[in-house]
């Protein structure tokens, strides 16, 4: 009976880990879209620098950051302990 339990205990936290892996993948998609589009706009109208380059490199940090979450959820979900 407690071997079923810690089963079911440890299925549950990989569904919660993979449900945070679809979350923070979905995230990165549209953090990489944003990223893009700034780097579009900048080749489109070069004079509004200033007005683009904080908003790029505060998605290109978003993207870093979220990667950051992938991989360790990743890592976790890859060690043999869950």
């Amino acid at each position: 009976m407690e071997h079923t339990k810690v089963i079911k205990d440890i299925n549950k936290k990989k569904e919660q880990l993979l449900s945070k892996l679809n979350i923070y993948k979905a995230d990165l998609l549209l953090n990489m879209g944003e990223y893009e589009a700034y780097k579009e706009l900048y080749s489109e109208f070069p004079e509004l620098i200033d007005e683009i380059q904080p908003k790029y490199n505060k998605a290109r940090d978003n993207n870093t950051r979220i990667l950051g979450k992938i991989r360790a959820i990743e890592g976790l979900m890859n060690n043999d302990s869950l």
